[in-house]
């Protein structure tokens, strides 16, 4: 939708992100103005604040930042134009704009803690202020009476959780580990199906936020991982006495204890309620450790 800004109109839309690669986190925000009716020379300058929006953690809104103060042109100079085929009217051209808004560590921090691992938005606030209304020289240009010397806009961007995965990865914020998963092409146990398939749910429920439940599925898969191999075995008091074998199975244990915390009505973990940070821990370290065991079993 057009909106007034002194003698002309003006179409503002702020569209995609990306992380710039520096010592601070600096979000740059792309987007594209279209300015019509201005006469050469008319310019303005764009004031820009984010704000993140849609958190599932609560908290109500966070502001991002502000960009500094951006200028641009409204009406460019006759014949300094690129010549094209199909080109708009001669009053009316679009530019891309990119806008870049330093991050504080700490609003980073109550933002990753708020989306909790979630979709959001951006929501894009631009004020317009017109700085200039271009050349009056030619004598019989008409002057501009109540002209709008301001104007504002707003835009919102959905921010997808791998998108966003991206940017936190170009500031080195984030890091994404793919874990694989083996199975034999031929006559693959039940049990390593459903490991499979228990550490698949477990991961699905994090992304669903149901923390609690990836712990249910992640000690289901870790109660399955544990009976593979020779159980029965007895593992040596002393750990220079344990080999490699001996010591994942220890590692097994201690993630079945871990995944077990929440389950418990009573002692010390009974008002215990897992984080999203919590269930990434336990659940990918499972994917890791099943990984780890499948590569070493030879049926």
């Amino acid at each position: 939708m057009s909106q007034v800004l002194g003698p002309g109109t003006f179409d503002l839309e702020w569209s995609s992100i990306y992380g710039k690669p520096g010592l601070g986190a600096t979000l740059a925000i792309k987007g594209n103005l279209t300015p019509r009716g201005y006469p050469a020379g008319a310019a303005a300058i764009l004031f820009i604040e984010v704000i993140a929006t849609g958190l599932v953690g609560g908290g109500g809104d966070i502001p991002i930042g502000t960009a500094n103060p951006l200028p641009v042109v409204l009406g460019y100079v006759t014949g300094q134009r690129q010549v094209g085929p199909n080109r708009p009217p001669a009053d009316e051209w679009t530019q891309d704009l990119t806008a870049s808004i330093r991050i504080d560590s700490v609003v980073l921090e109550g933002l990753e803690d708020c989306r909790q691992g979630q979709d959001f938005k951006l929501r894009i606030d631009t004020e317009l202020l017109l700085v200039n209304l271009g050349y009056q020289a030619v004598e019989g240009t008409p002057v501009h009476y109540q002209v709008h010397p301001q104007s504002t806009a707003q835009n919102n961007i959905e921010i997808k959780r791998a998108g966003w995965g991206t940017v936190l990865g170009q500031w080195n914020r984030g890091l994404g580990i793919p874990i694989v998963v083996s199975l034999p092409q031929l006559m693959v146990g039940s049990d390593r199906v459903d490991i499979v398939r228990f550490l698949k749910e477990a991961w699905a429920k994090v992304d669903d936020g149901d923390f609690q439940g990836a712990f249910v599925a992640a000690r289901k898969s870790m109660e399955l991982l544990r009976g593979l191999g020779n159980p029965s075995e007895s593992i040596p008091k002393e750990l220079r006495d344990q080999n490699v074998e001996q010591r994942l199975r220890k590692v097994v244990q201690s993630l079945f204890d871990l995944a077990s915390a929440e389950s418990h009505a009573d002692g010390p973990t009974r008002d215990y309620a897992p984080t999203r940070a919590d269930a990434i821990a336990l659940v990918g370290a499972a994917a890791a450790l099943t990984q780890c065991i499948f590569a070493r079993m030879t049926t």
